[in-house]
């Protein structure tokens, strides 16, 4: 049946203007500066950020009408970034890669039977949050859709958070932050799809436990004309409990499997790296909390949350999470001030009040 429609769609997608559009970043790229550009947004500071393998491999992305749910953000592929540029006009591409041997012990874990890695994309962020979570945005697409769902061809990612805190089976004691909703499931070839295995598997999709129950979350692109890959997921959230103040290490990364052949891309979109404000001290409160930092009188203060009597602690963090400051605030009517002279910089700041938080972050100039 698909055959019989070639024709007409290659028309339809040739004359349609391409929407996703890739860029690679420049020979000898400052990552940190990449990330804080198109991927960090409020309430996380950005340390450090590396990568590897592929240089080609990473690059920014534009979506014009955001035919994939982002407009724009960061994008990592297991060959050269462009193999997302619209439309799409192959069912099996491959651009670059081909490289045995680059691989990620995390993602190894992660694929169900184990098979041969190629062609990883690896990128590590260092950072502190503010809040008391972490979240992220993302898509997954591949060429290996639809024709090899349920193949030892699973191409997978993965999101592995490390830090206080958290305590799972990755690098680190990490966790992996990139799971299906519905079945807590990796996001692999075989694990959204469109719930069929496909003309060239062999059955392996059994490998995961209820591995059809996400398919709501898949979107089909057989010669779509706004996005180059075969298949890609809907947004999916990465999300995971983090400790305001503290230092934690995410790594992103996406590898072909078995083979090199036929590439996967993740869509990162840009601004949803964000760390989200615990409103713990008092949720009922009709005044949003809101954290910053009176110059004049060298003072944090905290503005919203009404308390309850007891003593409120404030600590205030570096760019490295050490408590470089810390005292008890005074009740000024709706606020609370307490006094701390920081030196000019980025801080996070936790105030702790019997078992109760509120977080932010705040500049001094």
């Amino acid at each position: 049946m698909r055959n019989g429609l070639l024709p007409i769609l290659l028309l339809l997608s040739t004359a349609s203007l391409g929407q996703t559009h890739a860029t690679m970043l420049p020979a000898n790229p400052d990552y940190t500066a990449a990330v804080n550009d198109h991927l960090a947004g409020p309430g996380v500071t950005v340390l450090s950020a590396s990568y590897l393998l592929l240089p080609y491999a990473i690059g920014t992305f534009t979506d014009t009408i955001g035919s994939i749910g982002m407009t724009e953000g960061l994008v990592m592929a297991t060959g050269v970034v462009h193999v997302i540029e619209a439309p799409n006009l192959s069912q099996g591409t491959s651009m670059g890669g081909g490289s045995s041997g680059l691989t990620d012990a995390d993602l190894l874990q992660l694929l169900n039977p184990p098979a041969p890695q190629w062609d990883a994309a690896i990128l590590t962020i260092d950072l502190i949050p503010a809040g008391d979570s972490l979240q992220l945005r993302y898509v997954f697409g591949s060429e290996e859709y639809d024709e090899y769902v349920c193949s030892i061809k699973n191409d997978v990612m993965g999101i592995f958070l490390s830090g206080p805190g958290i305590d799972g089976s990755f690098t680190n004691d990490g966790i992996n932050m990139a799971t299906l909703p519905a079945t807590g499931l990796p996001v692999c070839v075989n694990t959204v799809n469109l719930g069929v295995p496909g003309s060239e598997g062999s059955g392996l999709c059994w490998a995961y436990p209820n591995w059809q129950m996400d398919t709501v979350h898949y979107v089909d692109n057989f010669f779509g004309p706004n996005c180059g890959l075969d298949g890609y997921t809907e947004v999916l959230t990465a999300k995971a409990a983090v400790q305001p103040g503290a230092v934690y290490q995410l790594k992103i990364a996406i590898a072909d499997a078995h083979d090199g052949i036929y590439d996967s891309a993740v869509f990162l979109e840009a601004g949803s790296l964000t760390s989200e404000l615990s409103t713990g001290m008092d949720a009922a409160t009709p005044v949003p909390a809101s954290v910053w930092y009176a110059d004049a009188t060298r003072e944090v203060v905290l503005r919203g949350p009404i308390l309850n009597g007891g003593r409120v602690e404030v600590q205030a963090f570096d760019a490295a999470g050490r408590c470089v400051a810390r005292a008890n605030a005074s009740p000024d009517g709706v606020a609370w001030r307490a006094p701390m002279a920081l030196a000019t910089g980025c801080y996070a700041i936790r105030a702790v009040q019997e078992g109760a938080v509120v977080s932010g972050r705040v500049m001094v100039e």
